[in-house]
């Protein structure tokens, strides 16, 4: 799964600064803006998002981490492999798919004396995008996204058995067009990553 992950705020990171510096021009006198987490991010929170613009041209967005359904938990994940086929994610999943950037997630692993924290990324990899959905909802100012899971890589399998979906740099436009084959793409991502992990 992925409960938290991590967006780089310094100016070294040109790729996520042109994704902030493109936020801010589009929300310049926005009260959410300032709202916006850099750093640590945690479900609830507001975070940007790429998804496409009413003219199909992906753009920046901010999104609030979490679907809220009544009294229950908010929900901050949906499985890859099922998604398309549960009424919640259904829709979302065939019109309003989104990518996550981010420079690094989280984990956590379970051992009889504690919890150890790993910091997980793709390999050559500074800004990657995760698999999302997102839609609006009653009440509520922005957007919501989930992000999409699958089964862990080998090479990280023993810290947690789920994972986010970190799309391939081919994928990306793919993944926002809503006539793509959805599958065909999350086949691709699930194949292809070699992670770095630190305790």
């Amino acid at each position: 799964m992925c409960g938290r992950y991590y967006v780089e705020p310094e100016e070294n990171e040109a790729e996520m600064q042109r994704i902030l510096a493109d936020l801010n021009r589009r929300y310049p006198d926005s009260k959410l803006l300032p709202l916006m987490r850099l750093g640590d991010i945690l479900p609830s929170q507001i975070a940007p998002v790429m998804a496409n613009s009413k003219s199909l041209t992906a753009r920046p967005f901010l999104m609030k981490w979490g679907y809220a359904e009544g009294e229950r938990p908010l929900i901050i994940n949906a499985r890859s492999e099922s998604a398309l086929e549960k009424p919640m994610f259904r829709e979302s999943m065939q019109t309003r798919r989104c990518l996550i950037p981010a420079n690094r997630y989280f984990e956590w692993q379970k051992t009889p004396e504690a919890k150890l924290k790993y910091c997980i990324a793709p390999d050559e990899q500074p800004v990657f995008y995760m698999a999302g959905i997102y839609r609006l909802e009653p009440n509520r100012e922005l957007p919501a996204f989930v992000i999409l899971t699958c089964d862990a890589a080998e090479e990280i399998k023993f810290i947690h058995p789920r994972m986010p979906v970190i799309l391939p740099r081919e994928q990306l436009v793919a993944w926002l067009n809503p006539a793509a084959d959805v599958q065909s793409i999350l086949a691709a991502a699930r194949s292809k990553m070699i992670y770095q992990k630190s305790s």
